[in-house]
């Protein structure tokens, strides 16, 4: 679709509208327009970031919900038409329409799961899948709207097989053999909740923009209900030409609490060293009153960020040390107790700030990169490929202007003006590679 094509729809469907790549699926490639002047700039970034991801530039365009929940159903069929759904997951927590945290089941009614659930098996049904497959909706109060289905496993697959019990890879790799399914529908009862964490190479305090490196320090957490799904080590550098997806970090609980509790656990106990990534963050989200409530919706990020930016801010500046944005402490404390006559060194979380003894930690996460927001040169706020200038020798830019356009680790990064001015210089070109705080273009 092109611009024009776009706010001619625009017309029927009313704003706002989100523009979306066809080849795609996971927020990538998904631009919102909210009204006919952003036309332009959603049909551009959505463009590229479909090209750069799934060598595809082609688009659609679709009514956008702003506050909706974002709830995806399991589904496995086989080759002889028999489909089961898996339960449902609460995949709401986004930033960049693209999932942070996931967990199931969902916070929905039972009447609005049950819907749901034989809809998706009967879309699945209908069609003849015969594969592992996920049916996505957004649902506002009582309904629900048809999103996508995406034919493939989904990167939280891991929640649902932690709450059913099932290998849904290997599921789908028995089914794509011919074999028959041997579960039936009443067989598939949930235990349980659990629920994940994306742990991503991203600088939540900065906008979650992206942070490649080299991993000085990595240590994934245990215990029980605990499980991690990645492949990073110490030494291993993360490029920018990838997606800032490090490891799944997953936490199944008896109940929601306990899966939550023993989440803040195992994310207090991750250790990264060496870029940023969104355990801090996690840890701020998971306390706060609207998580704990599971009130949340795909907007919830965004005004999280919005409305505790202090809290989130200070969190990277300082390390773990912190005090989450409903005020519980998530203050870490070390103690030395004796238990059977043996000394054990313990580390002991939440304790009131008065409790908590005065101690010196060295910040595991470094502040983000200065970016120059004063002189004349607008500088790039990471290293990427410069993919768009949008100005030239002579303009006149204005505060808050963007003017540029990054990509990194195949996200779309708008560069924007800290103060008006004309250009003098345009200092790099669409396609150089540029490192962070490397001056774009140069005013007057």
């Amino acid at each position: 679709r092109t611009a024009v094509e776009v706010r001619k729809l625009a017309q029927e469907f009313g704003y706002p509208i989100a523009v979306k790549a066809s080849a795609g699926g996971g927020g990538k490639g998904l631009k919102v327009a909210a009204s006919e002047a952003e036309v332009d700039r959603a049909v551009s970034l959505a463009a590229k970031e479909a090209a750069a991801y799934f060598a595809d530039p082609t688009l659609y365009v679709e009514r956008y919900l702003p506050h909706p929940k974002h709830i995806e159903i399991q589904v496995l069929g086989d080759k002889s038409g028999n489909v089961v759904h898996i339960g449902e997951r609460d995949c709401s927590l986004q930033r960049r329409h693209q999932k942070l945290v996931e967990e199931t089941p969902a916070h929905i009614s039972d009447g609005l799961r049950a819907r749901m659930c034989d809809a998706a098996a009967n879309l699945a049904a209908s069609i003849g899948y015969d594969s592992a497959g996920t049916i996505e909706c957004l649902v506002e109060g009582d309904e629900f709207f048809f999103l996508e289905m995406n034919t493939r496993i989904q990167v939280e697959h891991t929640i649902t097989e932690a709450v059913y019990g099932i290998d849904l890879v290997k599921a789908q790799i028995r089914v794509a053999t011919g074999e028959k399914l041997w579960l039936r529908q009443h067989d598939l009862v949930a235990r349980g909740h659990a629920i994940e964490c994306r742990i991503n190479a991203e600088s939540p305090a900065a906008r979650f923009a992206p942070s490649p490196g080299r991993l000085t320090v990595y240590r994934e957490p245990g215990g029980p209900g605990i499980r991690v799904d990645g492949a990073a080590f110490a030494g291993w550098t993360i490029g920018s030409d990838y997606d800032s997806l490090i490891a799944k970090l997953v936490a199944w609980g008896a109940d929601r609490n306990e899966a939550r509790l023993r989440m803040l656990r195992a994310l207090a106990e991750y250790e990264i060293e060496g870029v940023e990534t969104t355990i801090p963050f996690y840890r701020l989200l998971l306390a706060d009153a609207v998580f704990v409530r599971g009130e949340y919706s795909t907007a919830t990020v965004d005004s999280f960020v919005r409305d505790h930016s202090h809290a989130i801010a200070s969190v990277y500046a300082g390390g773990k040390k912190a005090t989450a944005p409903d005020g519980t402490s998530t203050t870490e404390t070390n103690l030395t107790v004796e238990v059977n006559d043996k000394q054990f060194r313990v580390t002991v979380f939440g304790l009131p700030a008065a409790e908590a003894a005065p101690r010196r930690r060295a910040s595991k996460y470094a502040r983000q990169k200065s970016v120059a927001t004063s002189g004349s040169a607008i500088t790039a706020p990471m290293h990427g490929i410069i993919a768009e200038i949008r100005v030239k020798a002579g303009d006149t830019v204005t505060d808050g202007q963007v003017v540029a356009v990054i990509e990194a680790m195949k996200m779309m990064n708008e560069v924007i003006a800290h103060r008006t001015g004309a250009v003098a210089t345009i200092d790099v070109r669409a396609g150089d590679t540029i490192e962070t705080a490397a001056p774009i273009i140069t005013l007057e």
